[in-house]
């Protein structure tokens, strides 16, 4: 029955969560918001149970499918399949609107920086509905930040994990509250306990011993937040029907604890209970939302990938004289671990000529798996767009600059990484200077014409241009890129005689310099 009583308060806590109302006190939030069902209704609701928690499956993020595995329900504790199932999709606790009730959802950028979470609901005819919430599943902000909030007024204040309780309701033992998560900093939490819907006197810590007064009676939790300027809001848990203790029982009357940063490839470290009786042997359990993780059986836990957005707990099982029992520490939410970091630099290999193909080698990560990598080719620190595999073929227009990759490392449940390779230096096109006369004889005191033209594979060329007669510089020109690479300039005027001229191109940023083969001009002389 324990579990049915949880499933009916997550659903009760979840429909004070989307309303956004603030709740003045921790006393009337338990009556205002929890009305407590009938003696018939406890009885119908007691037909209808989930065996398991519905479970989000997918890679969050926005655009990317999420999948609900429905829970198992139960009628009299007879598997039924004819139970109906509804969903309520949520962003940050709040219904999205226009999300379909069907058991997939792709998250919208209006997600992104949020925790989604289902509500499920089973219905059987004649029977009570019972709803039972999901794990949370954080949207990541899309590179380079944006995304929505999910929430309609990001002045307000909102739940963004709801409390859930832990331990055995069992009296000796003790209970466990996950505090609330809140989406304004600086919020002041405070807690109160209650007994069948009436506050436990002093009961307003994160913990509370199960007394021989709380035998067979429910206990449930509000937590309400209060930040200067804004209304109170208050969630209430789960409620859990407290049992009395059995003779010779081992029972808790500490809860192990948990600790360490919390964070995806940081290790979680726990402590053992105190138990009821002397002599008692301890064996070790971590569990994922609830589920146990295969092989975790020590004191400590490495949080991999896998974990990031679930619930970390470590359940403790003592024995005596055949005789078991469990405690639970509070369940840690496993965040985002560090960005991953290159032990060896990304590196370049190929001949950096137009032409060429060159291939990015990722370098070496720390941590396991091998991530996953993405790159971007960058020319003279400009980004080459579309150039975003691990090969690249030179362009003639990369000449004479540098090329270098950006390359970014993703594991699951890791902030990305990134690292560059060494820049490597593309080499120059060889140009090429050719001269032609248009007329190769002028009458003396006339200006001859010369067209230089100027050329390179793959590249339209221009730059300055000396011509020479002889070895004597005649003028400098420049060849513009309008040009094409030809120009037709005048020469200043010359003696009677041959002239012999050469042109030299200096070269540019991604072209080497030439001369050109030698050219006559004929300059005549005037008759007397």
């Amino acid at each position: 029955m324990h579990r049915l009583k949880r499933a009916f308060g997550a659903a009760v806590a979840t429909s004070v969560l989307a309303s956004g109302a603030g709740i003045a006190t921790a006393a009337t939030a338990a009556t205002a918001a929890a009305p407590q069902p009938t003696q018939e209704q406890k009885i119908l609701l007691g037909l209808l149970e989930a065996l398991n928690l519905p479970v989000l499956s997918g890679v969050p993020g926005v655009g990317s499918l999420i999948t609900l595995t429905d829970p198992v329900w139960t009628v009299g504790g007879i598997i039924n399949p004819l139970v109906t199932n509804t969903y309520t999709w949520m962003s940050n606790g709040i219904p999205i609107p226009g999300a379909p009730s069907l058991p997939t959802y792709t998250p919208t950028a209006d997600d992104a920086g949020t925790q989604i979470t289902a509500l499920v609901t089973g219905s059987l005819l004649g029977i009570l509905p019972v709803s039972v919430l999901t794990d949370a599943l954080n949207i990541p902000l899309p590179a380079g930040g944006g995304g929505g909030g999910g929430t309609p007024d990001p002045t307000a204040l909102i739940a963004t994990v709801l409390p859930l309780l832990s331990g055995v309701p069992v009296v000796g033992s003790i209970l466990a509250m996950l505090p609330v998560e809140w989406n304004l900093p600086g919020v002041t939490t405070t807690i109160q306990w209650f007994s069948n819907s009436i506050p436990i006197p002093g009961a307003t810590g994160a913990t509370l011993p199960l007394t021989d007064a709380l035998a067979g009676s429910d206990v449930s939790a509000v937590v309400t937040g209060f930040v200067a300027g804004l209304p109170l809001v208050s969630v209430i848990t789960d409620s859990l029907g407290i049992s009395p203790a059995e003779p010779d029982a081992v029972t808790a009357t500490a809860a192990p604890t948990v600790t360490g940063p919390g964070k995806v490839g940081t290790t979680l470290t726990g402590t053992d209970p105190t138990w009821s009786t002397e002599n008692v042997a301890t064996t070790y359990q971590w569990l994922r939302n609830s589920v146990v993780i295969p092989g975790a059986t020590q004191k400590t836990y490495l949080l991999v990938g896998e974990d990031f957005g679930k619930q970390i707990a470590l359940k403790t099982t003592g024995t005596k004289n055949g005789v078991t029992g469990t405690a639970s520490s509070s369940p840690v939410l496993a965040k985002l671990g560090d960005a991953l970091t290159a032990t060896v630099s990304p590196s370049l290999s190929g001949n950096a000529a137009p032409g060429n193909l060159l291939t990015v080698q990722p370098g070496t990560w720390a941590g396991t798996p091998t991530p996953t990598f993405g790159y971007q080719w960058y020319v003279n620190g400009a980004p080459i767009s579309g150039a975003n595999a691990s090969t690249y073929v030179v362009k003639a227009t990369d000449a004479g600059r540098n090329l270098a990759v950006l390359v970014t490392a993703n594991r699951t449940g890791y902030s990305p990484g990134t690292a560059p390779t060494a820049a490597v230096s593309v080499a120059k096109v060889a140009s090429r200077t050719k001269l032609a006369l248009p007329k190769k004889k002028v009458a003396q005191g006339k200006a001859g014409l010369l067209k230089i033209t100027l050329a390179a594979t793959g590249l339209k060329v221009a730059g300055k241009v000396t011509v020479f007669d002889g070895k004597r510089k005649l003028k400098t020109y420049t060849v513009r890129s309008a040009d094409n690479g030809t120009r037709t300039v005048t020469l200043p005027k010359l003696k009677p005689g041959k002239h012999a001229l050469t042109a030299v191109f200096g070269g540019s940023v991604a072209t080497t310099a030439s001369r050109s083969a030698k050219v006559v001009l004929t300059v005549l002389k005037k008759k007397r």
